[in-house]
């Protein structure tokens, strides 16, 4: 999530640290990073997240 996202909603980066972690642990949130590209064209990673509920694959 974006620095400007977090801060709409109030998230220290703390708080969305622990809030991942302890999602993943409890098995409802998957995240990993991918390779992607900065509107100037240089190579960053990204996190990516997936909620996992029932109907996901």
């Amino acid at each position: 999530m974006s620095g400007v996202r977090k801060k709409e909603y109030g998230l220290s980066d703390d708080t969305w640290t622990r809030a991942t972690r302890e999602l993943e642990d409890m098995g409802l949130l998957e995240s990993w990073y991918v390779r992607n590209q900065d509107h100037q064209g240089e190579p960053r990673r990204r996190k990516v997240y997936k909620l996992l509920t029932p109907w996901s694959n």
